[in-house]
């Protein structure tokens, strides 16, 4: 099996040097290039051809955002990942609407999320990840142990602004999703998942205490895939995350 290709930008030499280190060390990957500015990026992508590019969000030139646009147009398959000391919505926003696959800080950059950005391995089975979406410790943790049968990965968000910007970073399979929590409501969250391109088909489930037909008949509105009122009965939680992932 042939090495996966990275391209790496960024206009810092330690920066550079440190996470090239990084990335020569990492079993089954190749570094193919570095470059320092927007053009010489859009350059060797086009020449390159890197299954992986890691891009810098502030280049001499420009920024990481139009550099993956126009990367965009010559190397549709590449997956792109933006790196930045900067964490502003606004920006995450403008990069996931150029189809960047995600955007973190640079100093969380690790192996383990090179590999993830990868898929490495077909061969080995993706576990499915779910995000538990309840400004309830002990809600989040019953919700867990009744899907814990699926063997998934868990995160947890205690508010709807913690959830969106854990949907911002990470992708999910399947929320699980409260309605009345302290900051954002559910179906504002519901909402702006249904408005995202790359989150519009996930799978919601909302979780809530309100079995009002006014509060079904919105959130069937707003696209959820299924509505439960609590108290909840595991199996039946269980049984129709199943049948959502059928």
């Amino acid at each position: 099996m042939s090495a996966h290709r990275i391209l790496l930008v960024d206009d810092s030499p330690q920066f550079l040097q440190s996470a090239s280190s990084l990335l020569r060390s990492i079993h089954g990957v190749e570094l193919v290039g570095t470059a320092g500015t927007l053009a010489e990026a859009v350059e060797q992508a086009k020449r390159l051809a890197p299954d992986l590019i890691l891009l810098d969000l502030i280049l001499p030139d420009g920024n990481g955002i139009e550099a993956a646009r126009q990367i965009r147009q010559n190397n549709p398959q590449a997956s792109i990942v933006i790196l930045s000391i900067y964490d502003m919505h606004d920006y995450r926003e403008a990069a996931e609407a150029v189809g960047v696959l995600n955007f973190i800080p640079k100093q969380d950059l690790s192996e383990a999320l090179v590999l993830s950005w990868l898929n490495r391995s077909p061969k080995e089975k993706v576990r499915r990840r779910i995000l538990v979406v309840d400004d309830s410790p002990t809600i989040r943790r019953m919700i867990i142990t009744a899907l814990k049968p699926l063997e998934a990965d868990f995160e947890e968000a205690g508010n709807g602004l913690e959830a969106l910007e854990k949907m911002t970073l990470m992708s999910f399979d399947l929320v699980t999703l409260d309605i009345n929590m302290p900051d954002m409501h559910g179906m504002e969250v519901l909402q702006f998942i249904r408005k995202v391109d790359r989150l519009k088909d996930l799978p919601v489930i909302m979780l809530t205490t309100r079995g009002d037909e006014e509060s079904l008949r919105e959130a069937m509105q707003l696209g959820v895939n299924r509505y439960l009122t609590k108290p909840f009965t595991p199996s039946v939680l269980l049984r129709t995350v199943e049948e959502l992932w059928k």
